[in-house]
């Protein structure tokens, strides 16, 4: 179960989001983004079909699924590297810097401009912009 201070955000950030007593179904995937979760529509439509009754979220709903979103454990290494072989067309182990930064801004945990910076930054990237993807994610999952 979520701690104290872990309840005030879900209520404040449900608050936000809330219109007659609830979440519609619509307003999930934004309510999700300010928690610092970003999923892809399909992903955010079947987290609403599941909890949600009637077009809208009830907060207690909110909470189980947020509940089971934090205690899930964070991507391992290959986890990270599957994940960057959906954007490795040629499979060569090597994706261009443009395309990470799309993917990392746009799907799974949203990264800012700073963050990708120093991301592409520690990457080190060839001189053309490509980027050896399996060190890099073993890299940000032993940060």
């Amino acid at each position: 179960m979520a701690d104290d201070e872990q309840m005030n955000e879900y209520r404040a950030v449900f608050a936000a989001h809330e219109k007659g007593g609830g979440i519609r179904y619509a307003d999930l995937g934004a309510a999700l983004r300010d928690l610092g979760q970003n999923y892809p529509p399909a992903e955010i439509n079947k987290m609403a079909q599941q909890i949600g009754q009637g077009g809208m979220i009830r907060f207690d709903s909110f909470c189980q699924l947020m509940a089971s979103r934090v205690t899930s454990k964070p991507p391992s290494a290959e986890d990270v590297i599957a994940s960057f072989k959906l954007f490795d067309k040629d499979g060569t182990g090597f994706i261009q810097v443009k395309t990470l930064t799309e993917a990392m801004t746009r799907y799974g945990d949203k990264f800012n401009r700073e963050e990708m910076q120093s991301m592409v930054e520690d990457a080190q990237p060839d001189p053309n912009g490509w980027v050896n993807y399996e060190e890099l994610a073993r890299m940000i999952c032993s940060a």
